[in-house]
């Protein structure tokens, strides 16, 4: 069908030669149509939360280019136009699962770019890439909510990157998409001045894309899926390490770093989820275990006066992610649960004020202590929890296959790695400031 012969233009034909013969304005009636096709459209495009995100981008971008101007300086707050994108997003999000647009009838895969090959730049937005979408959203939002950012503009960029991941329906979408994310990520890391961090990650990305292209092309083969698995060890598990050490060697006040983390982590969790079809072979199961070890390790016997608390939450937000990559293939709900759960736990004690001891006299004190209990509950597994879901599937998987090394391993990394909460919380009850230099 061409442009010519589009619904709305066949439409706006026909509402044409009736008002002519009716002698009436049709302007209003075209208005109409155009919201309503407007509003079909944001609903129906799962590219859309990447749109608004990006515009949220620019939005900022031009208006610190218009307040730069002498004979014209509006005044408008940053925290509030961020708000307004992530809330936008947010209820678009509600919109459709209210619809049950999410549904694998009601939604197929929208094709962006047909190739003619019987292969395509396809996206959707289905009932995994949903609960994603929600981490970048509900992260931003009470990131500026609590005005705890200074440089809005680029977490909405990354954001938007983190969304056209989250909807790729095949794997050379997410290829595409993933580059485009990591793309992101080094010009992020260039600009704070980490060349070296930069050029690895734009290698991690070659290396990540270059892997889940060839276990496509040799499905019989397990070699590829085995280098797929390095990929993801890689992503998960050895580079946020490495990103983690270049955030503890910087001066910071905000909240990027764990907004990073956060988005980068997610990525790798959904990249397994959708595209690790196997277990991981014995070398990258040993790989991710003394990895995620060393790290909480860290965590464990850094010396708090040198090293910042928050880089201690940074450090144990890698363990369970990293862990997970030895019970594949992750199935849905648990890729959900630990990407939704575990990482906006993180986020939640990263965001929380040091509001000291709570006086049980009043009320409110129990509201105020309930976010970081939950997250807390949530990061260390306790039952009826987000994070007791992928805990329980963790340890059971392991059990069944009586890897007790790996077992006892594991309990022990996930120990030194939760030994951060107790320092956390013993400076939140006594009000200590966390806004010191890392």
């Amino acid at each position: 069908m061409t442009n010519l012969q589009s619904p709305f233009v066949i439409r706006y034909s026909i509402i044409h030669y009736l008002s002519r013969l009716s002698n009436c304005d049709i302007r209003p009636i075209i208005a109409v149509m155009l919201k309503c096709t407007i509003m079909k459209t944001m609903l129906s495009s799962p590219l859309m939360p990447a749109v608004l995100f990006a515009v949220g981008a620019i939005g900022i971008g031009v208006g610190d280019w218009i307040s730069g101007k002498k004979q014209f300086s509006p005044r408008y707050s940053k925290s509030n136009w961020g708000l307004a994108i992530v809330a936008l997003v947010f209820l678009l999000l509600a919109v459709r699962i209210a619809l049950r647009l999410t549904d694998s009838y009601a939604a197929p895969p929208t094709v962006v770019a047909p190739w003619g090959t019987g292969d395509g730049l396809t996206v959707r937005l289905d009932g995994v890439s949903t609960p994603f979408l929600f981490v970048p959203v509900l992260l931003l939002m009470a990131t500026f909510f609590g005005k705890q950012v200074s440089r809005h503009g680029v977490l909405l960029v990354l954001a938007a990157g983190a969304a056209a991941v989250f909807v790729a329906a095949n794997g050379i979408a997410f290829s595409y998409a993933l580059l485009l994310f990591d793309l992101l990520g080094a010009v992020f890391w260039f600009g704070r001045g980490w060349r070296g961090v930069a050029l690895a990650r734009l290698f991690l990305s070659v290396f990540t894309v270059s892997a889940l292209m060839f276990a496509a092309l040799f499905p019989g083969n397990t070699l590829g899926a085995d280098v797929f698995a390095v990929a993801l060890w890689l992503r998960m598990s050895l580079f946020p390490f490495v990103e983690i050490n270049a955030w503890s060697k910087t001066t910071f006040t905000d909240a990027v770093p764990m907004v990073w983390t956060a988005l980068s982590t997610v990525t790798g969790v959904y990249a397994a989820a959708r595209f690790l079809q196997q277990p991981v072979p014995m070398p990258v199961g040993v790989l991710v275990g003394v990895t995620v070890l060393f790290n909480a390790a860290l965590a464990w016997v850094s010396d708090s006066k040198r090293e910042h608390a928050r880089i201690k939450l940074l450090r144990m937000s890698i363990t369970q992610p990293g862990l997970i990559l030895l019970v594949a293939p992750v199935s849905a709900g648990v890729a959900i649960a630990l990407g939704l759960g575990y990482t906006l736990a993180l986020g939640a004690l990263w965001l929380m004020p040091n509001v000291g001891e709570p006086d049980l006299r009043e009320r409110h004190w129990l509201w105020v202590y309930a976010v970081p209990i939950l997250a807390t509950l949530t990061i260390v597994g306790f039952p009826f929890t987000f994070g007791w879901i992928s805990h329980l599937r963790l340890f059971t998987e392991l059990l069944q296959q009586h890897r007790t090394g790996i077992l006892a391993l594991v309990v022990l990394a996930e120990g030194l790695g939760f030994s951060v909460l107790v320092p956390y919380w013993r400076d939140l009850l006594a009000g200590n400031s966390k806004h010191e230099t890392a």
